[in-house]
């Protein structure tokens, strides 16, 4: 089990692509992707104007360190992504409903919660994982006597069973509340330019929801840029789960230094 809880470190490699740049440019073009597709849905582009600006998205050549050199110089990259958007379209007109209604902190906030939601997948995957684990071991080693601790001192006996029952029940309780932290924050950000989603025919609301269904985000009835306490919560569901984890941890090692020696690892060779 402690071989597992190392393994899922792997994952970080994982992780560190779904926030890399090349992330953040493919989240950003689905966003204007999907604001064309749900205005056409509600009458304010034609399904050929929403195709073709969909295309421009998917089909974009983009260098993404010049891109980065251009989103410092304009203070965020939805000016210059809007402006490649534009030229690669190359229809005067069409050129002006790229982007319609939106605004940069629309697209930097959808695109943070886009590649959370990724991230969350993959914690939720490890986290199964790791209560697949524990639950087996606890159910193995139920019966299993084991010295109980109390402030690192011997007290009366447990099983091992015990103690990896209440790891589980720690990484459960975890895991729940990341849940709930996720269905709380993975939200759509449209409010335009001061939260008022105005310019849109007062169609602003039935946008937001159609464009949260295309990116799989839920939506609330109120822009909420100006509110991040979701945001800290699923923070807060991380440290958690950290805390949750970091238990079970410490306890092996303690458990596995040579003078107690009651865990170890399984002898391979090529490690240490």
């Amino acid at each position: 089990m402690y071989s597992l809880i190392r393994d899922l470190a792997g994952g970080s490699a994982e992780m560190l692509e779904l926030f890399d740049d090349a992330s953040v440019v493919k989240h950003a073009l689905a966003f204007e992707a999907a604001l064309a597709k749900a205005q056409a849905a509600k009458g304010l582009l034609s399904e050929d104007e929403a195709s073709r600006i969909a295309i421009a998205c998917a089909q974009l050549p983009l260098d993404t360190e010049v891109l980065a050199i251009e989103a410092a110089h304009a203070g965020t990259l939805a000016i210059p992504l809007v402006a490649h958007l534009r030229r690669a379209l190359g229809d005067e007109i069409l050129q002006q409903k790229i982007h319609l209604g939106a605004t940069s902190q629309d697209v930097a906030d959808t695109v943070l919660m886009l590649q959370a939601k990724e991230g969350a997948a993959l914690i939720t995957r490890e986290l199964d994982r790791l209560q697949t684990a524990l639950a087996l071991l606890a159910e193995r080693m139920a019966a299993m006597p084991a010295l109980g601790r109390t402030l690192m001192q011997s007290a009366v006996p447990i099983t091992f069973g015990l103690k990896a029952a209440n790891w589980l029940s720690g990484i459960d309780e975890a895991s729940a509340r990341f849940r709930r932290e996720c269905a709380n924050a993975l939200m759509l950000q449209f409010g335009g330019a001061a939260g008022t989603r105005a310019g849109l025919g007062g169609k602003g609301a039935a946008i937001a929801a159609h464009m949260a269904g295309l990116l799989g985000l839920s939506h609330s009835p109120l822009p909420w840029q100006a509110r991040r306490g979701q945001i800290a919560g699923l923070a807060a569901s991380l440290a958690i789960r950290i805390g949750a984890g970091a238990k079970s941890e410490r306890d092996i090692s303690l458990l596995a230094q040579n003078e107690i020696a009651e865990v170890f690892e399984p002898r391979a060779v090529g490690r240490g």
